[in-house]
């Protein structure tokens, strides 16, 4: 898995985080939809179309979740993956900006920690704390 997402060797629970996250939240399931429609769309040589769509479906969740002010951990994740899409798209200026956003989403984390579901802090709060 770490060749697909950057750091699972530092992070070792991070693909779990993710699944559940994404079963918690929309900006997460479609993000990670979004990932694995790219990769298995380029694989099979067919047209980005399903990609495309969970990529710009992301980003109106995203900036939804933003403009209503919800930063949490899954906004953060579900950034990161964007990030990391972009990334490997070659979309440098993209993935600069979503990187800026996710540093200014993570700031805010640090700032006013928000507790998770079950009442504990999620895996990103811990580590910035």
């Amino acid at each position: 898995m770490s060749s697909i997402l950057p750091y699972c060797n530092l992070f070792p629970t991070v693909v779990n985080d993710i699944f559940y996250q994404s079963s918690e939240n929309s900006c997460v399931r479609h993000s990670l939809l979004s990932l694995s429609s790219m990769i298995s769309d380029y694989r099979l040589r067919r047209p980005l179309d399903r990609f495309q769509y969970q990529y710009i479906k992301t980003l109106q969740l995203i900036q939804r979740s933003l403009l209503k002010t919800e930063v949490t951990e899954s906004i953060a994740i579900a950034v990161y993956l964007m990030l990391c899409i972009d990334t490997v798209r070659a979309d440098l200026d993209t993935a600069r900006k979503h990187l800026r956003g996710l540093f200014l989403i993570l700031q805010q984390l640090q700032e006013k920690p928000v507790l998770s579901m079950n009442g504990d802090y999620g895996p990103i709060t811990k580590v910035l704390r």
